[in-house]
């Protein structure tokens, strides 16, 4: 009977200290990373600055936190076995909580965590007055995927600013007859402004005009020079131009 008892003690020392389970809570990181991006809800633009601070739910005090880069990635260090309350805040935005559980406690990372802030009452994004420039390749007028996510950009931020209204300039190099540089210039700027009819953006807010090869960027003449003049300037227009064709 004694024997039975001592194996009984043994074995139950056995399976706790090298069972299956104590193997699994060995081979467990003791920290885990959280990768991921705080963007603008509204705009999917980076957000930096922001703060991101994890709380465990066990121990709330013992909260670690990060701040966003200029653009908006952020990474933590976690336990994978503990739940979190993942609180996100930036200046102009309203916070946001949401609860966090790795699920797999053997995690050593975790990828491509997107928060979205809500802008504020008081955070409407301001609409600058130059956008950015849309580059086309020699003797084409077809939007490249690096232009489409640029536009993108330019109609959100067009449904924010509902009166903005904008010019499509199109531009040319200063090689080549000039009659076809305007006509090519005319469907670079058309080519951007269906595009962002195609994402919502109303035609009548966006008046197209054609440069040609007649307002080159300033500079010496270099091959790289007349690659930058292959383009579309988006410009904010103010209240008091006529209304687009």
């Amino acid at each position: 009977m004694t024997v039975c008892l001592y194996f009984s003690a043994f074995l139950i020392i056995f399976l706790s200290a090298f069972g299956p389970g104590a193997w699994a809570q060995n081979n467990r990181p003791s920290l885990a990373i959280l990768d991921g991006t705080v963007v603008n809800a509204r705009t999917r633009l980076p957000i930096a600055g922001a703060t991101v601070r994890a709380k465990p739910l066990s121990e709330p005090a013992a909260s670690t936190s990060s701040q966003t880069a200029p653009d908006g990635s952020f990474s933590l260090k976690l336990d994978p076995a503990q739940t979190y309350a993942i609180t996100t805040s930036a200046e102009g935005y309203n916070d946001r909580e949401e609860k966090l559980a790795f699920s797999d406690q053997r995690a050593d990372r975790l990828y491509g965590k997107e928060i979205r802030l809500e802008p504020g009452s008081a955070a409407k994004p301001t609409m600058p007055v130059v956008l950015p420039t849309i580059q086309f390749s020699p003797r084409r007028s077809d939007l490249s995927v690096a232009a489409t996510t640029i536009l993108q950009q330019v109609a959100a931020l067009l449904e924010t600013h509902s009166t903005v209204r904008i010019e499509a300039a199109g531009h040319t190099d200063t090689i080549g007859d000039i009659s076809l540089n305007r006509i090519l210039a005319s469907d670079r700027a058309e080519a951007v402004r269906a595009f962002l009819v195609q994402l919502g953006t109303n035609k009548a807010r966006i008046d197209v005009r054609s440069y040609g090869g007649g307002k080159p960027l300033p500079g010496p003449l270099s091959l790289e020079r007349r690659a930058q003049n292959k383009r579309v300037e988006l410009i904010v227009l103010p209240s008091s131009q006529p209304q687009a064709r």
